[in-house]
């Protein structure tokens, strides 16, 4: 059936039980931090294989996601990885060829934070996770799930734009 992932917004055990019941259970949360960060981690953007990113953190194309995301946030590509700001302060998706990439991207975009900002991270994704409580960003007190089917690898290079768009 291919490797398969959701990520419901609320830890709702009807909605989880349905969703187990066709492969997809819970395999990490998807935390939320926010705040203001303090970061001082400038970098300068770079042209990035947006294709190949997706590749390697997510393991499909998503270019109709990209034109969606382009068209309400800046993105901005980083060599290695790509990032998204919204106006509203949310960041996110931000995915990379490996973790170190995509926490560079992340670095970047919360150094360029002008106010407060939100973003969602796998807690798979362990070296995005530091950075936010390194930036100061402070941890939302209900996470959502990422549920996967069995041959799905949990994230570590990724950060996400939301629920709906994983």
């Amino acid at each position: 059936m291919g490797r398969r992932a959701a990520p419901p917004d609320a830890i709702q055990p009807v909605s989880n039980a349905l969703y187990a019941r066709r492969g997809l259970v819970p395999a990490t949360p998807i935390l939320t931090f926010a705040g203001r960060p303090s970061l001082d981690r400038p970098a300068e953007p770079a042209d990035a294989d947006v294709a190949a990113v997706d590749a390697a953190a997510y393991g499909f194309d998503r270019s109709v996601d990209h034109a969606y995301w382009s068209a309400v946030a800046r993105r901005t590509t980083w060599g290695d990885a790509y990032s998204y700001a919204f106006p509203h302060g949310d960041i996110g998706p931000v995915a990379g060829l490996d973790e170190a990439a995509a926490a560079r991207a992340l670095a970047a975009e919360l150094t360029r934070a002008e106010g407060d900002v939100r973003v969602r991270i796998p807690g798979s994704s362990r070296v995005l996770v530091e950075l936010a409580l390194e930036a100061g960003l402070r941890l939302s007190p209900v996470p959502g799930l990422l549920l996967l089917s069995e041959d799905a690898t949990p994230p570590t290079a990724l950060a996400c734009s939301g629920f709906m768009l994983f």
